[in-house]
């Protein structure tokens, strides 16, 4: 009868090869998710012989900053002489078709480095094992440096890949550029906070944002989305018809009726379950497993989390920032959350936000855009959008919703805040300086604009190819001076 010792000769190492070629496919399937892949595991972590030569390959490539491909990795394996002993050109296409997108290539690695760690440790504790067994002279501080050696591989294997760098090294190191699925909106694996008023439109862009994105339209009509991809919206408030009319509303504004231009790379669930909970959060893991998107939205935070105290830091770090970030590491997408915001700003201007979003800074903190609906504007359906981005600085802008209730609707790009307000301070002033001069006092006290709003206004008329050469002035500087318009 075999013993356990037999038991564990017979058994294989621990291994995952569709892990591995679903690794390595990623690699030649996607311009950069090469570099994501060896973030967390290295060529020597792959079992088969054939898969860590492919990885070598592609780590060599990355080393010297050749983009990573087909192309490239079969050229590199001919060169080295080793092509056919990996399964020529016929195998690298092969592991192309194991993937249908390389969004899960982090996934992908980390099994296959963990399988490399415990393969590492069996053969640590057979090393342990034969010690013990021979008990030579000085074996106790063999295998205390042995331990010693083990626990620093399971702090790297944990750490991922970190290495340490000069200041040189990292100021030169090659970044690749941010890519967006809406530019500047929303970046490729972003984390991404709207929030806004109540009935200020922040849903309908929510929604906008994900048609644009599987349709590969403009958002707003005026941002660019460069690529189709799949969305999942989640919504955890409102009736379903809600969101039904309103999708017809944004198709019908798009110029699509819905039951035949529909697209089916946008799904859509009404959910009434706390992603706080492993049951939750399970599902919707399983979820972004079955539909692969590019772009997850939760609508509204408070509803998808409800039993998270979003005025506690820690708390809302754990259980709702981190688990989502987790969530797009491992499968690559985008996460948009739409908000509420803390209280109202008690302000009737339409471009001043004085309130931050719901709960504690930790959210809009670890988050890479902002995109804040200011309050004010609802009787003209123009709201101003506030961004701020990690990336690069996005001037406010307006949101416009035009259509009747029960009409189609469009939700546009209504102009650049600072120069849509310098505009209408200029057609304020150009009224009052027709009818005759005026000193700035009665500027002001006539438009009942500050004094920066004059002079922006000002600016803007000297700009006016139209205006300039009518536009006259007289006085010194300073109380006395007086404009007026021929």
């Amino acid at each position: 009868m075999p013993g356990i010792t037999d038991d564990l000769a017979a058994r294989l190492p621990p291994q995952d090869l569709e892990a591995e070629q679903a690794a390595l496919g990623s690699c030649l399937l996607e311009p950069g998710a090469a570099a994501r892949a060896f973030e967390h595991s290295a060529w020597g972590d792959y079992y088969r012989e054939a898969h860590k030569t492919i990885a070598k390959g592609i780590h060599a490539l990355l080393k010297s900053k050749t983009p990573v491909d087909l192309v490239t990795v079969t050229s590199w394996l001919r060169q080295a002489g080793q092509l056919d002993e990996c399964g020529g050109p016929e195998y690298l296409t092969a592991l192309i078709g194991e993937v249908p997108t390389a969004a899960h290539v982090v996934r992908y690695a980390k099994i296959v480095r963990e399988c490399a760690l415990r393969r590492r440790l069996i053969v640590i504790g057979d090393d342990l094992a034969g010690m013990m067994y021979e008990g030579s002279n000085g074996f106790l501080d063999d295998a205390a440096q042995l331990l010693r050696d083990t626990s620093l591989d399971v702090e790297r294997h944990a750490a991922g890949d970190q290495k340490l760098e000069s200041l040189v090294e990292f100021m030169w190191r090659d970044r690749p550029p941010v890519e967006y699925l809406i530019e500047p909106l929303i970046p490729k694996r972003g984390f991404v906070l709207l929030f806004g008023p109540e009935k200020h439109g922040k849903t309908f862009l929510g929604m906008d944002a994900a048609l644009s994105i599987v349709l590969a339209r403009k958002c707003l009509g005026h941002f660019w989305v460069p690529e189709a991809s799949n969305v999942l919206y989640l919504a955890f408030e409102g009736e379903e018809s809600i969101y039904e009319e309103r999708f017809a509303r944004l198709l019908a504004g798009r110029g699509l009726d819905w039951r035949e231009g529909c697209p089916t790379t946008l799904f859509f669930r009404r959910v009434q379950t706390d992603l706080a909970t492993a049951e939750g959060f399970g599902m919707l893991r399983r979820f972004v497993e079955e539909c692969v998107p590019q772009l997850v939205v939760l609508d509204p935070l408070r509803d998808a989390f409800p039993g998270v105290n979003l005025n506690a830091s820690e708390e809302m770090a754990g259980a709702i920032c981190t688990p989502l970030k987790h969530l797009r590491d491992d499968y690559g997408c985008s996460i948009l959350l739409i908000h509420h915001p803390k209280k109202p700003s008690g302000e009737d201007s339409d471009t001043s936000v004085s309130w931050a979003s719901m709960g504690s800074r930790t959210l809009p903190a670890a988050t890479d855009v902002n995109l804040a609906i200011a309050a004010g504007g609802i009787e003209e359906g123009r709201f101003a959008v506030h961004l701020t981005t990690r990336y690069r600085p996005i001037p406010p802008f307006y949101l416009e919703l035009q259509g009747d209730p029960g009409q189609p609707l469009k939700v546009v790009y209504g102009g650049d805040v600072d120069r849509r307000r310098r505009t209408e301070s200029a057609l304020a002033l150009e009224e009052v300086l027709r009818q005759g001069p005026a000193t700035l006092a009665e500027l002001e006290e006539s438009t009942g604009m500050s004094r920066r709003q004059i002079q922006g206004g000002m600016a803007a008329l000297r700009k006016d190819k139209g205006l300039a050469s009518q536009l006259r002035e007289e006085g010194s500087r300073g109380t006395g001076k007086r404009w007026w318009i021929d």
